[in-house]
């Protein structure tokens, strides 16, 4: 796992033992696949595999396909496709809003949030999808009401909720980022992005809301 890095190995020092693959019974039984900003990507830990969506899932026994995309999280046509044909995992997390605020109107937000999870819903209808609201920021707490990242965030809160409401969908679950991002002080002093703490207790939370439904999947799968 070499983050952002190019990485050339000439050797591997095993002390005499074999380097293979895992073997089957070696790997954890479900993979969550994750998708959104730099937050899900692994932003502000000191280290990228530390980031949330990691935590929780060691913590709930899974394996992860994190699909973060720092700063590029836009739910474009293309990657809503790229995910609703990628077959190799039980159950999805998708954190979406906040690299759109100032860049989509609200409207745009709804058709996009719409198109994505529409159609991870038609080609997985058995499979557990999870969405979060924006998670708190400082624009969550700016004393201008009226700051368009402020009234954007809103916005999007406000399409998600009523998207999953209306969806009825009995797999698709929205979580409340606040519940997620429980502690402000988890955040780095970008006040967006949280710090290895931040990860840490973001990962515990998550795993906690998730777990129920995972253990479900796992009892499944035996």
């Amino acid at each position: 796992y070499f983050e952002r890095y190019s990485v050339f190995l000439t050797d591997i020092d095993t002390y005499g033992y074999e380097v293979r693959p895992p073997r089957k019974d070696e790997m954890p039984s479900l993979t969550m696949l994750a998708y959104g900003s730099s937050i899900t990507q692994g932003a502000g830990a000191l280290s990228h595999y530390n980031n949330y969506v990691q935590q929780a899932s060691r913590r709930l026994g899974v394996d992860v396909l994190n699909l973060g995309l720092a700063g590029s999280c836009f739910s474009e046509p293309e990657v809503a496709q790229y995910l609703a044909e990628r077959e190799n995992w039980d159950f999805a997390y998708l954190e979406l809003g906040v690299n759109m605020r100032g860049v989509v109107s609200a409207q745009e937000f709804e058709q996009r949030v719409k198109y994505l999870v529409d159609g991870l819903i038609e080609r997985h209808p058995e499979k557990p999808i999870f969405m979060t609201t924006i998670y708190p920021n400082r624009a969550t707490y700016f004393h201008d009401t009226e700051h368009p990242s402020t009234v954007a965030e809103i916005a999007f809160n406000d399409v998600l909720t009523k998207y999953c409401e209306t969806k009825r969908h009995e797999k698709l679950t929205l979580l409340d980022g606040r519940r997620i991002m429980a502690d402000f002080t988890s955040l780095t002093t970008d006040l967006i992005h949280p710090s290895d703490y931040g990860h840490i207790r973001m990962g515990e939370q998550l795993a906690d809301l998730l777990q129920h439904e995972v253990k479900k999947l796992q009892y499944e799968k035996r």
